[in-house]
Formats: C-alpha cells, sequence, structure tokens
C-alpha cells in the first residue's frame, strides 16, 4: 500500500535467511536461476492484501521555483548588471 512505513531488509539476507522467512517462495538456495518464484494464486493473494508493488513518485520542483531560486542567488545577482 502506497505510503505506508515498513522496513525492508531482505537484500542483506542470506538465501538460507529468506527460506525461514518466505517458505513458499519457491526459491531455490542451491540453483538461484531455477527458482520458481510465486504461484498465480500466491501472487493474487499478495496482490489483494498488499495491493499493487509502486513506488511513490518524487515530489516535484516548479520551473518558476527553481528559476526563482537561480536568480537569487547572489552568483547569479553579480552578473544581473552584465
Amino acid at each position: 500500500m502506497i505510503g505506508k512505513n515498513f522496513e525492508v531488509d531482505e537484500f542483506a539476507l542470506s538465501f538460507d535467511e529468506l527460506m525461514v522467512r518466505f517458505p513458499d517462495s519457491g526459491l531455490n538456495p542451491s540453483e538461484p536461476n531455477r527458482s520458481s518464484g510465486l504461484g498465480s494464486a500466491q501472487a493474487a493473494t499478495v496482490l489483494e492484501q498488499d495491493g499493487p508493488n509502486r513506488l511513490t513518485p518524487p515530489k516535484t520542483v516548479s520551473l518558476w521555483k527553481l528559476y526563482f531560486e537561480q536568480a537569487s542567488c547572489h552568483v547569479s545577482a553579480d552578473l544581473w548588471p552584465a
């Protein structure tokens, strides 16, 4: 769910630790390339439970704000008379 705060630490775990945390994941520690991942039913359940896997887009800054920030810079102000 977007905006939901949680910690992500799976990237730091070994395959054995991942197998303990996610026993139904289909991971194959001896041959990771042959891991099967979630089945269709499991994926549908996770999608319904947690929602789509989306990242919140970064906030954008308006072009006017960028312009005024650059125009108000002291170095830029020194160049205005030139």
